[in-house]
């Protein structure tokens, strides 16, 4: 499904995307719109969530505006974009995703939430990365072999885990000598794959021989 092409803005109170079963509903926002947004969707309250791609839902945005957003929350200070697991999001035109990005909710069912980087061309195209949290982040290039930067003083977030899967790391963690969880933070820290835990083994105690009786030899 395409939203209208030419100069225009729609802006709708909120915008729900959920396929049913195993259905995929992608919605386009085409780059022959050239509204500044195309699409806005909100109702500019704080806490509520605006834009909710559910699970099998694709939204789109291809927007051929030299200025703006292309799709964004209403407002951009307040609005939350909620991506769900198994939902996808993708930003497929040189505008910067400041109209989504550091809206994007980190609530529980958000972690595998998709976030597709698949902008034209092959010039460099600058991340929005700065204090961003993102759910999970796919780098596309359709036209072929590109680079990628990032600009801003404030730390990336590192792509969150599922609330489950961290309960279970944090246990076995807990469950590791001293000196081997020391170890397992220093490679992930270096992004470095964890060393099979070997299993520990009881040693049988060593025998000292009995002084001999005097007089012997």
């Amino acid at each position: 499904m395409n939203l209208p092409a030419g100069a225009v803005t729609v802006t709708i109170h909120r915008l729900t995307i959920a396929p049913s079963g195993a259905n995929v509903i992608t919605l386009t926002l085409p780059k022959h719109e050239h509204g500044e947004p195309g699409l806005r969707a909100g109702d500019g309250l704080a806490g509520t969530d605006d834009i909710v791609p559910a699970s099998g839902a694709v939204l789109r945005n291809a927007s051929g505006a030299s200025f703006g957003n292309g799709i964004e929350a209403n407002s951009v200070v307040e609005g939350t974009v909620r991506i769900n697991n198994g939902a996808r999001y993708v930003h497929a035109n040189m505008r910067a995703a400041s109209g989504i990005a550091p809206l994007l909710s980190t609530a529980a069912g958000t972690e595998l939430g998709e976030f597709e980087y698949d902008v034209p061309g092959t010039a460099v195209f600058n991340l929005s990365a700065s204090g961003r949290t993102y759910g999970s982040v796919t780098l596309t290039r359709s036209a072929g072999a590109a680079t990628h930067g990032a600009l801003g003083g404030s730390p990336w977030a590192r792509a969150r885990q599922p609330e489950a899967e961290r309960r279970r790391d944090a246990q076995l963690d807990d469950e590791r000598p001293a000196p081997a969880r020391r170890q397992l933070l220093e490679r992930r820290q270096r992004r470095e794959p964890a060393r099979p835990r070997r299993s520990s083994r009881s040693r049988a105690p060593r025998c000292r021989p009995s002084p001999a009786p005097p007089g012997s030899r």
